[in-house]
């Protein structure tokens, strides 16, 4: 089974506002019986305002059988309840595509933002996915002083640590190779 699928088979989400009451039944996705994982990064249908939309997944709600997911905004306040078969998951590489899109919008929210990085700290990135789609870069001049997100002292440790291993990562990496490479 690919990382992205717990429960298996391709994954697709008929909406339903959220009630009042409704972010109270989600439960954690962490179950083995569910598709997909807390803060997954999903492609909707479904909904005309939202199909081929990507959205962030926040739980499940066992009561309704749907997930919550919320539209990746910045702001993270439109959430949609949605069938499992409405949602498709996406690529590591398209997450992170996703992410880093999310992460570069000018009025992406501190709390938004992190739940970004805890995301891409799960996800399985290569040096492929790290030069393809410039993540590292990304989120290092977001942790840099000036940053309107570098202000928040959790986003910011979180981000330099997540770029730290990937530098250590890639470096351990191309060591190797190099290492290999010679006679």
């Amino acid at each position: 089974r690919p990382w992205w699928d717990m429960g298996g088979g391709k994954n697709n989400v008929a909406a339903t506002n959220l009630s009042a009451g409704g972010a109270a039944d989600l439960v954690s996705s962490h179950a083995t019986s569910l598709k997909f994982a807390e803060h997954a990064i999903v492609r909707t249908s479904g909904l005309p305002e939202w199909n081929g939309k990507c959205g962030r997944v926040q739980g499940f709600a066992q009561d309704r059988g749907r997930y919550t997911v919320c539209l990746l905004d910045g702001k993270g306040a439109t959430a949609k309840y949605f069938e499992p078969k409405k949602l498709e998951a996406l690529t590591a590489r398209e997450e992170v595509q996703e992410l880093v899109k999310e992460l570069q919008l000018s009025t992406v929210q501190v709390e938004v933002a992190t739940h970004a990085i805890l995301r891409l700290r799960e996800l399985p990135i290569d040096s492929k996915i790290l030069k393809e789609t410039k993540v590292g870069m990304a989120l290092n001049g977001l942790t840099k002083p000036g940053s309107r997100l570098a202000n928040n002292e959790i986003f910011a440790n979180l981000g330099r640590a997540l770029v730290k291993r990937w530098r250590d990562q890639f470096r351990a990496k191309n060591e190797d190779t190099t290492k290999h490479a010679e006679p």
